[in-house]
């Protein structure tokens, strides 16, 4: 369990080290790496570029905005044999579609407002 824990570490500091490598001696059969600080070219990780990713967001950026979802209207009860069978949203309201079927038959696509 140790050798494992040891073996891990080492090999957690070889990835986060750009100037490491792994010496495959007669350690490496014994089960655990020895890491030997060698010189590597500096391109091989370009820092600069990294920070420009702002992986974890910009210091003191303003919160996003999240928009509220629109209030879900219900339809009122009929007595109608109808299926909704598929709805399809667009950006623009008037753009969204419905597929509509009486029970046991082939559908029909309406848009918003169409009857």
């Amino acid at each position: 369990m140790l050798l494992g824990a040891y073996t891990l570490a080492q090999l957690t500091w070889f990835l986060i080290s750009p100037d490491s490598s792994i010496d495959m001696s007669d350690d490496m059969i014994a089960g655990t790496a020895v890491v030997v600080r060698k010189q590597v070219a500096t391109d091989m990780v370009d820092v600069n570029r990294l920070k420009n990713w702002k992986l974890f967001g910009t210091v003191n950026a303003k919160p996003v905005e999240i928009k509220k979802p629109k209030p879900v209207q219900t339809a009122p009860e009929t007595t109608l044999r109808l299926e909704l069978k598929g709805v399809f949203l667009a950006d623009a309201d008037a753009d969204s579609t419905a597929i509509i079927a009486e029970k046991g038959k082939e559908g029909s696509l309406f848009r918003v407002g169409e009857r």
